[in-house]
């Protein structure tokens, strides 16, 4: 017999998570989406952030990739965190590091 594909495991823990999230909130009654904020940036450089309330996360689109951020401790404004890209927010602004190293600055949020 065959052995069987396993697959990448943390392929399947993205999947496993994704589909967590859809079924969290798309069954849930309240509205848990606080907010959806798009920031441009120096260079013109732009991201979205999607705020839940109730769970302390946020997505985070840049371009090519999104991120799922937990809210951190802060002594100055919100933080929002996965150990690969952190995201600040202080008022009406906000900036974006990745790994380290700050991608997005001087970034305001775009009037509705």
């Amino acid at each position: 017999m065959k052995k069987m594909n396993q697959g990448n495991p943390r392929l399947m823990s993205l999947v496993l998570l994704m589909l967590s999230l859809i079924l969290w909130f798309g069954c849930s009654s309240n509205k848990a989406l606080k907010s959806g904020v798009a920031y441009t940036c120096d260079d013109r450089k732009s991201f979205v952030v999607e705020l839940y309330e109730n769970v302390d996360i946020a997505f985070l689109t840049v371009p090519g990739k999104r991120f799922y951020l937990h809210r951190m401790p802060s002594e100055s404004g919100t933080k929002y965190s996965d150990g690969d890209a952190t995201l600040w927010i202080r008022g009406q602004t906000a900036s974006v590091e990745i790994r380290g190293r700050t991608e997005f600055k001087n970034c305001l949020a775009k009037p509705k």
